[in-house]
């Protein structure tokens, strides 16, 4: 390159610029590309929504399922708040159970419903049902 020649190419700043559009063009489109979980059970969909709303509410929550598919969800912190959300799974008849779901994403069957826990078959880490 001589002193009179032009210096051609791309500054710093105009390479940040695009790569921050790229990634927010990533960001607008990963949603739609991410399968959705139109195959979810009843069941599943139900202890997915416990488990984000124990991530929200950082505490750890029960969601207690009774013998005809009727479902409680109860905090752990504030007892004197009562029940945050109730409702029934339909199609699910069987022993009461209750399902421990930590803040940070976790969840397992209380000691109590240990014994009754194994028809239902629980990924403790992702809280998932797992199909038999």
């Amino acid at each position: 390159m001589g002193r009179g020649m032009p210096v051609r190419g791309f500054t710093l700043v105009e390479v940040l610029v695009v790569i921050v559009l790229l990634g927010l063009a990533v960001a607008l489109v990963a949603p739609a590309l991410i399968p959705s979980r139109h195959d979810e059970s009843p069941l599943g969909a139900l202890v997915r929504s416990a488990r984000d709303a124990a991530a929200r509410r950082q505490e750890v929550l029960y969601l207690r399922i009774g013998r005809s598919g009727n479902w409680l969800l109860e905090g752990a912190a504030s007892p004197s708040a009562g029940v945050l959300a109730s409702g029934r799974v339909e199609g699910l008849a069987g022993p009461p159970v209750t399902l421990v779901l930590s803040p940070v994403g976790t969840c397992g069957f209380d000691l109590r419903s240990l014994a009754t826990a194994p028809p239902i078959a629980l990924d403790p880490l992702t809280c998932e049902i797992r199909t038999p």
